[in-house]
């Protein structure tokens, strides 16, 4: 803090670790003792409300499978909050497209592909993918992405692959390929 005869006064807020990890909402205060020419001592009191500093996010945020070879993978995101007690996730699962996420407070997750049918789609396009929303503990959020690659599934075929007639009969003979899918 500074001040002049006249009694202006500015004070510089020092960024120490009590400070950083104030958060949003908190308060501390900082008490100084002024004195004038005659001796006579003043207080001033400055109150430091805390503020929401945003999550930063690391660790294993994507993650990959094939189709017919993963049903689930998994990984470790990494959230940093300097605000006190904000540096986990919240733990949650988190519904996707063609599967489901779920993360543990301490940034374990898991992606299982159990809705098949989305995941046998992704041999048309050759990928699917699905980006699920995670969220640390002060609401700051981050988005974890799973790419699926699609299997060229070989057909199969079924229904009457021989027949026999007679020399004067017409016959007409169709075949419907069927992938492991179950799609024609």
């Amino acid at each position: 803090m500074t001040i002049n005869a006249g009694g202006e006064w500015s004070y510089n807020l020092n960024e120490t670790p009590r400070v950083c990890r104030a958060s949003a909402g908190d308060t501390l205060g900082d008490t100084l003792t002024v004195t004038s020419d005659d001796g006579t001592e003043q207080d001033i009191a400055i109150t430091i409300t805390g503020v929401n500093d945003a999550a930063t996010f690391g660790g294993t945020l994507t993650g990959s499978l094939n189709e017919d070879v993963d049903t689930a993978i998994s990984g470790t995101a990494a959230v940093n909050d300097v605000d006190n007690g904000e540096g986990t996730f919240t733990a949650a699962t988190v519904n996707g497209s063609p599967g489901d996420l779920i993360i543990a407070a301490n940034g374990d997750w898991s992606y299982d592909s159990m809705k098949h049918s989305r995941v046998c789609r992704a041999r048309r396009r050759r990928y699917a993918g699905d980006t699920l929303t995670v969220t640390s503990d002060d609401g700051t959020e981050q988005d974890i992405t799973i790419t699926i690659t699609g299997v060229n599934d070989a057909a199969t075929f079924g229904g009457a692959l021989s027949v026999s007639v007679d020399e004067n009969a017409t016959i007409r003979l169709v075949t419907m390929p069927r992938s492991r899918c179950g799609q024609w």
